[in-house]
């Protein structure tokens, strides 16, 4: 169809080709065209009616489009020959076109390195395949980085020798040009520093800083110093930490740096402050001394972060009681042995449930009778009277007080008298019950105190007045008087092999009983009891604290010489005072461990809140022996009225 022209240098060349597939005439020419590019070698069209053959490789003015982007590429005709100049990033230039190069098809595709640039001499199919190849293989962390990295625990040369095993070739100093200045790492040291410098491809450096932590890491230093921070949930963070102070000193003390066993040497102070359960002694001082009051309560004082540090001297272990928090700064190779035992110690606190009955009751009976008034003569008031009185006003002289009086004139036989005979018969009987409850944690005192304040008379003072002289006038302090208990609770364990569980507690209590006696000038009488003992129960038993009885009988006697003596008419004679105390004070104290604070607190709860006093059949026994013993005593103050006598004093119960 067409006149062919052939250049010299084409005309030397050899092809062959056999095939048995058949081809039809009007194809001969499109297939002909396909052999000859597929060879390298170009037609072009000179006129209708010739053509002319020509080297790909050697020119360059065959191609129709010159396109520089992606959008421009698809515009292009299919098995159209272009030129595409490609951009890529300047530090991978080189690279590129190494890249291009090695995957172009030599006879049809050429590749130029143009400055920074890439040109690509080829069909668009071809182009497109190049294109695709190079995204699938640079499209992903392209970008070149440089980072300094640190190193802590090695060496550079040792980590370069590390990091060059692990990337291989990609690491090596003598490279193929190709990859060269592409995707390969460099590793250059700086020994001064302890540093090194990656340069290469993001991705590929990120790995080696993943590398050169992770290598570090795993080199652990036992005497390195580490920092831990833990956030106490059951305990004082104070406590623990004086505890893990002693502890970790301990631990250390055999380690070979001589500096460690210097901190046997500190002085470390008590776990916690101790609690000072006997009352301050007063002052000395002269002149007369009014009570000494039983409870001196300090001012309470807001506690400061000041107060916290005071109490503990730890150096490793840093309490920080604003966030109940403690920082530890120990070193590493002990930090596990102090995680686990500070799990050991940071655990719920057991806690004691300690009910307290105090009872207490004070009999008191006066009996007073006998001769009171006696006139005889001219002292008499010669009058004729007979009469009783009997008063109970407060106010009265002769409160409670039964009187007899008799006056006569003179007679013949019998002088003038006035005579009066006084019966008194007084009973006081006095009871005081308190049931206090508490609930404390193991091992920490509890103190209960149920007082009264009372103004005590000191007697005249010295006062100025406003016209500056000098008044005396009474002067008053207020005094605490009542129960105080202070009780400390210690529990111990049951024993593994105990099938039922038996827990006992260590009770340890220090009581202080008061009973104040009123008094018209302001200086009342106060009887003081004190019960101090250390106990070991089981739990839920009563423990009973008794022996505070006390009894006291007094008789005095006045007679008139003589006729006091005269057996039958003596009582009409002489004055007969008889008074009997007793006082008896029993203290009863239950503890009870609680084990799940929150359910059994409520379930003791409402078990006490049913109990009522009426509703237990031992007080209801008690009731009735009371009620008998006082029908035996019904008439007992009356005939100790008759006969003068105190049996009540020999008696024991």
């Amino acid at each position: 169809d067409y006149l062919y022209l052939i250049p010299p240098e084409i005309l030397s060349m050899k092809f062959n080709l056999h095939s048995g597939v058949p081809i039809p005439r009007e194809s001969w020419s499109e297939l002909l065209e396909i052999i000859l590019t597929q060879n390298g070698i170009g037609v072009k069209q000179l006129n209708p009616y010739a053509r002319q053959l020509y080297l790909l490789k050697q020119d360059l003015l065959t191609v129709d489009i010159v396109a520089n982007n992606v959008k421009d590429l698809k515009k292009v005709p299919a098995n159209t020959r272009m030129i595409y100049v490609f951009s890529p990033a300047p530090e991978q230039a080189k690279s590129v076109g190494f890249f291009f190069e090695r995957f172009r098809d030599p006879k049809r595709t050429f590749i130029y390195q143009v400055g920074l640039k890439v040109a690509i001499v080829a069909m668009k199919e071809e182009v497109e395949k190049l294109l695709s190849l190079y995204d699938a293989v640079w499209e992903k962390e392209t970008e070149k980085i440089t980072k300094v990295v640190s190193l802590k625990k090695m060496s550079t040369s040792d980590m370069e020798k590390i990091l060059r095993a692990y990337f291989g070739d990609l690491a090596e100093k003598n490279r193929l040009p190709m990859m060269k200045t592409g995707e390969d790492l460099n590793i250059m040291p700086l020994s001064h520093e302890a540093s090194l410098v990656l340069v290469g491809m993001k991705e590929m450096v990120r790995k080696a800083e993943e590398i050169i932590k992770e290598t570090e890491n795993q080199i652990s230093n036992p005497c390195e110093m580490t920092v831990h921070w833990y956030t106490c949930r059951h305990s004082d963070p104070v406590d623990i930490a004086n505890v893990l102070e002693k502890v970790y000193v301990s631990l250390i003390f055999s380690g070979t740096d001589s500096g460690e066993k210097e901190l046997m040497n500190r002085e470390f102070p008590s776990s916690a402050p101790e609690l000072n359960l006997e009352y301050p002694q007063p002052p000395i001082t002269y002149g007369p001394q009014g009570p000494a009051p039983i409870v001196n309560a300090p001012m309470v004082i807001p506690g400061k972060l000041d107060d916290q540090k005071k109490k503990t001297n730890t150096f490793n272990f840093i309490p920080y009681p604003k966030t109940g928090a403690i920082m530890m700064v120990i070193r590493r190779d002990a930090l596990e042995k102090i995680k686990e035992l500070v799990k050991k110690l940071d655990v719920p606190k057991k806690m004691v449930h300690i009910e307290v009955m105090l009872f207490e009751k004070m009999i008191k009976n006066k009996n007073n009778f006998g001769l009171n008034l006696l006139k005889m003569g001219s002292l008499a008031s010669h009058t004729q009277e007979t009469g009783a009185q009997y008063e109970a006003q407060p106010g009265s002289l002769l409160k409670g007080v039964l009187q007899f009086i008799m006056s006569r004139k003179s007679s013949k036989h019998f002088p003038a008298f006035d005579i009066a005979y006084n019966f008194l018969m007084s009973q006081e009987d006095i009871r005081i019950n308190a049931s206090p409850s508490v609930t404390t944690v193991n091992q920490v005192p509890a103190k209960v105190s149920i007082v009264e304040e009372l103004s005590v008379n000191n007697g005249a003072a010295p006062i100025e007045t406003s016209n500056g002289t000098i008044a005396f006038e009474n002067s008053y302090t207020r005094n605490q008087y009542g129960i105080n208990i202070v009780m400390t609770p210690t529990i111990h364990e049951s024993d593994p092999d105990d099938t039922e569980d038996h827990r006992y507690i260590t009770l340890e209590t220090h009581v202080n009983f008061d009973t104040i006696n009123s008094d018209i000038n302001d200086r009342p009488k106060v009887n003081r009891r004190s019960v101090e003992n250390q106990v070991r129960v089981l739990d839920g038993e009563t423990i009973i604290l008794g022996g505070l009885r006390k009894k006291t009988g007094e008789d005095n006697t006045e007679k008139i010489p003589f006729l006091g003596e005269i057996p039958g008419i003596a009582k009409f004679f002489g004055t007969s005072r008889l008074t009997d105390e007793l006082t008896e004070m029993i203290i009863f104290i239950t503890p009870r461990i609680l084990l799940d604070s929150k359910a059994e607190m409520e379930k003791f709860r409402q078990e006490e809140l049913k109990k009522r006093p009426g509703d237990l059949p031992e007080f209801l026994q008690r009731v009735m022996e009371a009620r008998r013993h006082e029908k035996k005593k019904l008439f007992e103050n009356s005939i100790k009225l008759l006969f003068g006598t105190n049996e009540s004093n020999f008696k024991t119960s």
